[in-house]
């Protein structure tokens, strides 16, 4: 019988802005290899499932790929923010591609892309948008590599996670927040808590 995960975080945060998200449990660092569910019905892979964690993982990269498209079209960014969206946009259908090659590699069932729901129809909701997705994509990221088993997805997995930390720190810029904003040390975000997240933004 699937085991319902109780996170310690409530949608609304994100959507208020709220830092760092602190959950225990299934889906996080641990090695359990039960599948458990959230609160919204999600279905979380127990540990070892490395095809099953990539396409959780994916999701919130297809979703960060649905944004930055949106924001090639936008115009209401100066030319140099305009670059930095391509860019952005550019890396993120290479992760999109990559990761969907390793679960087809692995034989793992690839997701149907989400479509974000937030508003982001002016610059500030958009990088705000941009920026707490890159900072839950990347904490995420982190939860996950203790759960790894083959060893070309762990890598895959932390050469990625690096680069959404990057993203996070550069999208930060544009908004006058800090590059660090764990701290010295990045916390790990759980998958119960993002299933939650994603619940609220997508579609």
């Amino acid at each position: 019988m699937a085991r319902r995960e109780r996170p310690r975080m409530q949608r609304r945060a994100f959507l208020a802005g709220a830092g760092a998200l602190a959950v225990a449990g299934c889906g996080g660092g641990g090695k359990s290899t039960t599948t458990s569910t959230t609160s919204g019905g999600e279905r979380l892979p127990g540990s070892p499932d490395d095809p099953a964690v990539l396409a959780f993982i994916l999701r919130l990269e297809q979703l960060q790929l649905d944004l930055y498209r949106r924001g090639e079209a936008a115009t209401f960014f100066k030319p140099d923010e305009a670059a930095l969206i391509k860019t952005l946009a550019e890396q993120e259908r290479e992760h999109v591609a990559k990761l969907t090659g390793e679960i087809r590699r692995l034989k793992g069932r690839v997701p149907r892309p989400p479509a974000l729901k937030l508003p982001i129809g002016d610059r500030r909701s958009f990088l705000g948008a941009a920026y707490r997705l890159e900072n839950l994509t990347a904490s995420t990221y982190l939860s996950q590599i203790a759960r790894i088993r083959d060893s070309g997805v762990l890598e895959l997995v932390v050469s990625i996670q690096t680069v959404e930390g990057r993203h996070a720190a550069a999208v930060g810029t544009l908004l006058g927040k800090t590059a660090t904003p764990d701290g010295a040390f990045a916390q790990p975000h759980n998958m119960a808590a993002a299933a939650l997240v994603l619940d609220e933004v997508a579609a």
